[in-house]
């Protein structure tokens, strides 16, 4: 006659074992893939730092004031690399990376905080100062603002084609 738990108990230590194979295997596996994933990171992080510099150099001084308030390098290097990486990542959010249904038009409705009412922009001009919209307030007098006091409140007329339309009658 058959010894049916000791035939059990020599099975389940086989099952067992496999078990235990099967998930150091998987744990060793994990732990390669972790260390590659930790590896592209750092080399990754590496190039950030080093595109950091390398547009800091790139970028005029108006602007690297605009960002950090410094112009020379020696200050810019006070930073930690992700310090800077930020400031610039905050401008580009500002300047550049503005959604096209953000960014100001003749024509669009703005809000003007330092009037405290809503403006039509009619001109927008850009010189040596910096941008700048003007717009025509509610009791029609035109004011010249700073373009990035102001904000876009997402209404639109179409005043850039009746102004294209007024200045050809005029010609």
């Amino acid at each position: 006659m058959r010894d049916f738990d000791a035939i059990k108990k020599k099975e389940m230590n086989s099952i067992e074992n496999r078990i235990r194979h099967i998930y150091n295997v998987g744990y060793e596996d994990c732990l390669k893939d972790q260390q590659k994933v930790k590896d592209e990171a750092y080399k990754q992080g590496l190039e950030d730092a080093w595109a950091c510099c390398k547009r800091f150099f790139e970028t005029d001084g108006n602007v690297c004031y605009k960002i950090f308030g410094i112009f020379m390098w020696e200050d810019f290097l006070e930073q930690s690399p992700s310090e800077a990486m930020e400031k610039f990542k905050e401008y580009d959010a500002k300047h550049f990376d503005v959604p096209d249904n953000c960014k100001i038009e003749v024509g669009d409705e703005v809000y003007v905080p330092n009037l405290n009412e809503y403006a039509i922009v009619i001109e927008i001009v850009s010189d040596d100062d910096g941008d700048f919209v003007r717009v025509i307030r509610s009791n029609g007098k035109p004011q010249l603002c700073v373009k990035d006091t102001v904000n876009t409140t997402g209404n639109h007329c179409d005043i850039a084609d009746q102004l294209k339309r007024l200045e050809k009658r005029n010609a």
